[in-house]
């Protein structure tokens, strides 16, 4: 009986798991994870380090204040800047994977998600504008990060593909070359991440952060 339904499950089961697992967006957010796994760990170890149990028995609690506060950077650029990370690892994966600029298509994938970040944040009953806040860029954005570095990377292929790219002649360095060549890419990358950021601007939420 269980050989029987081992036998359907290999059958039916296997094959669509082996779709899924061969999803090049799957892949790149796979690859962006495992990107980000040394950063996470480390930051894992120093928060568990400083937050141990018990740690209160024996030195002052102003103490391990002051040892949080201080391990605090290196939380702020590991878990709280996690989604930039992952938008960065899938931008780069997904160019490998098209054979495109992978470095190109980091960059503009993270600029893209930037653009749809807010940068408006309230603090102590003010506003403040033209800044990042943290929350923005770890763990809460993920989603919006892997949504935008699809797109970005998914609009820059299309525009290369479309030989939509300013070529050089053979003479000119290749990294001269390179920054012509993904000038256009990367105008139609931000005019897309702009219209989506100005149209969520004129929506409720105000910004993609908000509605995902």
């Amino acid at each position: 009986m269980i050989t029987i339904i081992a036998d359907k499950l290999q059958k039916y089961l296997l094959p669509v798991a082996n779709k899924i697992g061969s999803n090049r967006y799957l892949l790149a957010i796979k690859d962006a994870f495992l990107i980000s796994l040394p950063f996470t760990m480390f930051g894992s170890i120093i928060l568990a380090l400083v937050n141990i149990p018990f740690l209160n028995k024996l030195i002052a609690e102003d103490t391990i204040a002051a040892i949080q506060a201080a391990a605090a950077p290196i939380q702020n650029v590991t878990f709280n800047v996690i989604a930039v990370i992952v938008v960065l690892g899938i931008g780069y994966s997904l160019g490998k994977y098209y054979k495109s600029n992978p470095i190109y298509t980091a960059i503009s994938s993270l600029i893209g998600f930037l653009m749809v970040t807010p940068t408006t944040t309230l603090f102590e009953e003010n506003v403040v504008t033209g800044v990042y806040e943290l929350n923005n860029l770890g763990t809460m954005a993920i989603f919006s990060g892997i949504i935008m570095a699809i797109l970005c990377t998914e609009t820059y292929r299309w525009v290369v593909e479309k030989n939509l790219v300013i070529k050089m002649p053979d003479s000119v360095p290749q990294l001269v070359a390179d920054s012509f060549s993904s000038f256009i890419p990367v105008g139609a990358v931000l005019s897309i991440s702009f219209i989506i950021q100005l149209g969520f601007s004129f929506t409720g939420f105000q910004t993609m952060n908000a509605f995902i």
